[in-house]
């Protein structure tokens, strides 16, 4: 079903003072003359986000592109850190696992590591998509630039994305010999130290490769006093290579390859519980020696925690691809990855709490006692493990002077399994008796995920200034999934399922642009979406293996865009406006009857999204450079049915339900300035400021009965989660281009989050578990990068 004819047009005031933001740097362009850019001013930037080699201001997507200089200035090091440079994309550590993130951009987002919830936005390196967030939160080797499109995805890209696409893009061989290295040290004992050789072209044979090795460790940021310093929050200690080859075979024909293997092991950052149930602050559930549950009001700087979250991940990337220039007009490429992950998290505790007791029953003894728990939600352990092959075939061409096309083959075949058994504390309430229980739960299962599609996109440039684009993709996918589900309760018998579902879809895009003048280009852009649906993980119990499978999502989106370099290159102005509506909307939910212990991913129905990009780059000088970005966005939702499970009814909530971690307003500031030669080298300070604003991380505090008695409280502690607006700032020093008897050398000394705000990265609502808790963004740090290469 894809009823968009239901939506309706509603314009915000906003707008009004928005359009004059899109619509003036038009009217500078008229003035501008054309003469060639000065010496100083900014950049040409070279993206292939359609798959050709395109100036970024000539490309009709919003897009984003930070090169190696840029990676490097900002202090890029994990995806987590592009948060606040891309508008609107936010990628946080997560409370589930040590190496897994959430990721959101354009209000749409994964934030449950579940293997059976797919990601909104593609996430690509080297072509290859990396589909889960699990294992995704890891430092980036040796990246050449990081391209992140924002929109629908579809008839360019492998993997069908709604809300974009980030593409990591690694460093190719050199073709001399070369040898870089790279130190870090810093706070909480940091240390990191990064070795890349280059071989050069060996002899006349085109083949050259390049061999890197990176060990990253720190301590943790938040000390947990039960704990070693190792074993402290936020600590982690990463291993990682990367192999590349590249063999230029002919003038006509390259490949490329990379191997990358990474291993990390380290300890989630911890939970704060912020809120509870007035029960458990009463004593029902009291530390182990009697004192009150403990209930955090801010950011801890030392914590008490019987179980610490503990992870290890490894990983093993192969990616191929050749390229086949076959005539002077028609080339040939093929992309191939082939990734093995596997996860293992032990100890993981929510409840920011030392050990706990509580009055419970034993269900199977029958006794009433004062007993200890494991945790008001504890998970012992975590095995998961994830592999899949990708393979993309792309034909690219011109079919006369003015028109070119690509023509592309998709496949994707996924396998995956996870076993997580999980206890939680049933409250009095939840039973209805002076007592309460400890319950467990198992997630047992595995799965498969395949993906077949085919696209095309045609560019036909109608003049000089006019070129028009159309593309359209056809996508087949298949999920199956298997569940085992073990009762705890007598007889203790278990029970097992599977199900197979099938998908398929046809999605389009066309788009105009036109270069109004030698400084100003816009375009017009619409486009649909799709996200298949599936089968989720965490809807198995006892009395129904499996409940509602969720469909498919659809979108239609609308976008405007003026990118211009004015003033002799000297202002560059990139603005978007988009209009989004979505059917059939996925976003995931707690399930009725767990007491906040389970979320399922359910069709919400629809919604519509309005937003303005701004990006901007200004180089009033030689020496100084001044770049940000202000982004806003407004969802909402249309329908949005929700189980009421006190009254038993289907309740629409759309007008008060939020979208969870979408911020209205973020905005990112960036001023660098060559302050003077030293030592033959170059002397430059920056600083980076970033805001993000208010973010909830559920959709809806009570769903209303017929009479208040009747109000079922879906997220009772929706407000104490939610994350207040914040603003991070970050300064850099760095003395760049020293010549030395062993090379170039670079030295850069940094600070991060320099005014060591205390901000919200993830809320979980635990519900009628009876808690509410958050994890935190880390503290202020510091250190001292030092860069030696010849």
């Amino acid at each position: 079903m894809n009823p968009m004819h239901r939506h309706e047009f509603r314009p915000s005031p906003v707008w009004a003072a928005l359009l004059p933001i899109l619509f003036a740097p038009q009217l500078l362009a008229q003035e501008e003359t054309q003469a060639p850019a000065a010496t100083g001013g900014i950049e040409t930037i070279e993206v292939t986000a359609r798959r050709n080699v395109e100036s970024l201001q000539a490309t009709p997507l919003s897009i984003t592109a930070l090169d190696t200089a840029a990676i490097e200035q900002k202090g890029i090091r994990t995806s987590v850190d592009l948060t606040g440079f891309v508008p609107t994309l936010q990628i946080q550590a997560n409370a589930q696992a040590s190496n897994d993130i959430t990721l959101s951009m354009r209000g749409l987002r994964v934030s449950d590591s579940v293997a059976t919830a797919d990601s909104p936005i593609g996430v690509y390196l080297d072509g290859v998509i990396q589909p889960r967030i699990s294992g995704a939160l890891m430092d980036m080797l040796e990246l050449e630039r990081v391209e992140v499109l924002r929109g629908p995805q579809g008839s360019l890209y492998g993997r069908n994305s709604t809300g974009g696409a980030i593409n990591f893009i690694s460093k190719k061989p050199y073709y001399d010999f070369g040898f870089t290295q790279d130190f870090t040290v810093g706070s909480d004992a940091l240390f990191t130290t990064q070795t890349r050789i280059d071989s050069g072209v060996l002899g006349e044979t085109g083949l050259s490769a390049a061999l890197t090795y990176r060990n990253s460790s720190r301590d943790g940021v938040l000390d947990n006093v039960n704990a070693p310093d190792h074993r402290d929050g936020g600590a982690f200690d990463d291993e990682a290579y990367r192999i590349a080859l590249n063999w230029e075979v002919s003038d006509t024909l390259i490949l490329d390859y990379s191997f990358n293997h990474v291993e990390s092991e380290g300890t989630k950052t911890h939970s704060h519980t912020v809120a509870v149930s007035p029960s458990y602050l009463a004593g029902e559930v009291t530390q182990i020696d009697g004192s009150p549950i403990l209930v955090s009001d801010g950011r801890a700087d030392t914590i008490a925690l019987n179980n610490n979250g503990y992870g290890t991940s490894e990983t093993d990337l192969h990616t191929l691809s050749i390229e086949w220039q076959f005539s002077d007009r028609f080339s040939l490429r093929s992309i191939t990855g082939l990734r093995d992950w596997s996860g293992l998290e032990i100890g993981n505790d929510l409840d920011g709490n030392d050990a706990l007791q509580a009055l419970t029953l034993d269900p199977i003894t029958g006794i009433v006692d004062v007993r200890p728990i494991a945790g008001l939600f504890y998970s012992p352990l975590n095995e998961r493990e994830q592999e899949h092959l990708s393979q993309e075939l792309q034909l690219l061409g011109q079919l006369s002077q003015n028109v070119d096309f690509v023509f592309g083959l998709f496949y994707f075949d996924e396998e995956y399994s996870e076993y997580n058994p999980t206890s939680f504390y049933l409250s009095q309430a939840l039973m209805g008796a002076p007592f309460g229980m400890e319950a467990t739960n198992v997630l047992d299962y595995n799965g498969t995920s395949k993906s077949k599609a085919a696209f095309t996109q045609f560019n036909w440039r109608a003049s000089d200034k006019l070129r028009l684009t159309a593309g359209i993709r056809y996508t087949e996918d298949e999920k199956y999934l298997e569940q085992r589900v073990a009762s705890f309760l007598p007889p203790f018998l278990p029970l097992s399922a599977n199900d197979t579902k099938q998908y398929d879809n046809i999605n389009w895009n066309v788009s105009a642009d036109y270069k109004f003048s030698d400084t100003t280009f816009g375009y017009a852009r619409i486009a649909t979406g799709y996200k298949a649906g599936g089968l989720t993980a965490r809807s198995a119990s006892t009395d129904n293996p499996f409940l509602d499978d969720f469909d498919e999502e659809t979108l239609i989106g609308y976008e405007l865009g003026l990118k211009n370099d004015l003033f002799d290159r000297r202002l560059r102005l990139n603005t978007n406006l988009f209009y989004t509506q979505y059917d059939d909307f996925q976003i995931d939910s707690y399930l009725a009857g767990t007491g906040g212990a389970t979320s399922v991913i359910e069709n919400a129905g629809e919604a519509d999204q309005w937003g303005v990009e701004l990006e901007y780059v200004i180089a009033p000088t030689d020496r100084l450079r001044i770049d940000g970005n202000v982004a806003w966005l407004d969802m909402d939702f249309q329908k949005y049915e929700l189980l009421n499970r006190v009254s038993g009814e289907l309740v629409d909530v759309a007008d008060q339900a939020e979208f969870p971690y979408v911020s209205e307003v973020t905005a990112a500031l960036g001023i660098q300035y060559e302050l003077a030669e030293l030592w033959g080298g170059q002397l430059s300070l920056r600083a980076d400021v970033r805001y993000i604003g208010e973010r909830a991380f559920t959709q809806v505090n009570e769903i209303p009965g017929p009479t208040p008695e009747l109000n079922d409280y879906h997220s009772p502690f929706k407000e104490a989660i939610t994350a207040d607006a914040y603003t991070l700032t970050d300064v850099r020093a760095s003395l760049d281009g020293v010549q030395t008897g062993l090379g170039e050398l670079r030295v850069s000394a940094w600070l991060r989050n320099a005014f060591d705000e205390e901000y919200v990265t993830q809320g979980i609502d635990s519900g009628a578990l009876g808690f509410g808790s958050v994890i935190y963004g880390d503290p202020r740090t510091f250190g001292l990068d030092l860069r030696l290469q010849f």
